[in-house]
């Protein structure tokens, strides 16, 4: 059995806990597969952002 979640924060609130310089893209979505693409918090010239990933 795959693992499924749901991914619906607000895109200000988690900028501002992570202290990335700019807003996550997403929307609410509330059966994320496995195999959907979802924002992670990384590291890049001493700044956090937010980028896609699988």
């Amino acid at each position: 059995m795959c693992g499924r979640f749901t991914l619906y924060s607000d895109p200000f609130s988690l900028a501002k806990r992570f202290e990335a310089d700019a807003l996550p893209e997403l929307r609410p979505r509330y059966n994320v597969a496995p195999t959907r693409s979802i924002p992670i918090v990384r590291e890049e010239n001493g700044k956090r952002c937010f980028a896609p990933t699988r």
